[in-house]
């Protein structure tokens, strides 16, 4: 799935945060496996937001490493976080998911960051 926010909570345990519908055909395999992964998308990655956003049609699947770690990792991804879900609940039509991270990966240097905002994916530059 695409994400349109993730959110740190806690820097010890490092915990990130974010919601999805309870329609979601990701809630099932995130239920069953209690591990996931959050890709930070390159600049270069719209397609891949756009598949897994809801428009497979106008979007590519990536390409995914299922050996790196104990969740999938998107390759060309600026930076990878591995979580094991630390908690999941129900409030009103989304699952919210705090994920504790248990690896991380990055790519150095890193590439322009995707962001989409206005209705548009845009490429922002990192300095470094």
């Amino acid at each position: 799935m695409t994400a349109n926010a993730v959110c740190p909570v806690s820097l010890a345990p490092l915990l990130l945060l974010f919601c999805v519908r309870n329609e979601s055909s990701f809630l099932p395999h995130l239920k069953q496996s209690r591990t996931f992964s959050v890709n930070i998308l390159s600049s270069g990655q719209d397609d891949v937001s756009r598949y897994y956003g809801g428009q497979a049609h106008r979007g590519a699947i990536g390409t995914w490493d299922l050996n790196a770690a104990s969740a999938p990792v998107l390759e060309g991804a600026n930076a990878t976080f591995v979580c094991h879900v630390s908690n999941l609940q129900q409030l009103g039509d989304h699952h919210v998911v705090v994920g504790e991270v248990v690896d991380m990966y990055s790519v150095d240097p890193p590439a322009p960051a995707l962001i989409y905002a206005a209705g548009k994916y845009l490429g922002i530059e990192l300095d470094s």
